[in-house]
């Protein structure tokens, strides 16, 4: 990581490429581990090689280094209190009414921002 770099080392940077389902698993400025292949491509002019060779790593698997700070910290009191919500039979309405509380009516349009 930049910040770990030692002084007056320059941080460095490679073009990753995100293919298929993994292209929206990051986006930029995320800290994030990548796996992969290496590629170089050569560039030509003219149809000449010009001995310029550019790299890039084709991920195979990317992981936010974010992620982990991201999860939601819940106590047992509230892993309780949500399965017996789970077991409740009107827990979409009851869902429906948080959503926005201050708003009357509109309980079609709140559960079907819920769903």
């Amino acid at each position: 990581m930049p910040e770990n770099a030692p002084p007056g080392q320059l941080p460095r940077s490679i073009q990753v490429v995100l293919e298929n389902d993994l292209v929206d698993k990051a986006k930029p400025g995320d800290r994030v581990e990548v796996n992969g292949v290496f590629r170089c491509r050569g560039t030509t002019q003219n149809g000449v090689t010009n001995g310029i060779f550019l790299t890039q790593i084709v991920a195979t698997g990317i992981k936010s280094l974010l992620e982990e700070k991201q999860k939601p910290n819940l106590s047992e009191t509230d892993i309780k209190n949500i399965r017996k919500m789970a077991q409740e039979k009107e827990v979409l309405d009851i869902l429906g009414r948080s959503i926005a509380p201050t708003i009357e009516g509109c309980s079609q349009v709140k559960k079907g921002l819920l769903l």
